[in-house]
């Protein structure tokens, strides 16, 4: 199957740093760890979606203590999938953070 041109789907399917892309199907044989860095361009907006109905979580690294830049400007660093295929969440980067726009079956703690 092609894919439709400037939207290529990158696969994650092992656990680490991931270096996202526009979108980011992630995959494997059972829950991935993954680490997101903080943003450092404002406007750029990536989607996690889970393909194999595990329940990752992403880390982003937030910085300062306490960390000022997690999930939303705030402390909040983690997103848990709930193992079910088809969660996904959508991050758009402002001011050094990571902020949800839209999450389905994903936790923020």
């Amino acid at each position: 199957m092609s894919s439709v041109p400037n939207a290529a789907v990158t696969t994650i399917s092992a656990a680490g740093a991931v270096t996202p892309t526009r979108f980011n199907v992630i995959g494997g044989s059972g829950a991935l760890a993954l680490t997101l860095a903080v943003p450092t361009i404002d406007g750029q907006t990536i989607t996690f979606t889970d393909q194999s109905a595990h329940a990752h979580t992403i880390v982003v690294t937030a910085v300062g203590s306490p960390p000022t830049a997690g999930l939303n400007g705030g402390t909040q660093t983690t997103l848990t999938f709930n193992g079910t295929k088809g969660s996904s969440v959508d991050l758009f980067s402002s001011g050094g953070s990571w902020l949800t726009t839209s999450f389905s079956g994903v936790a923020i703690s």
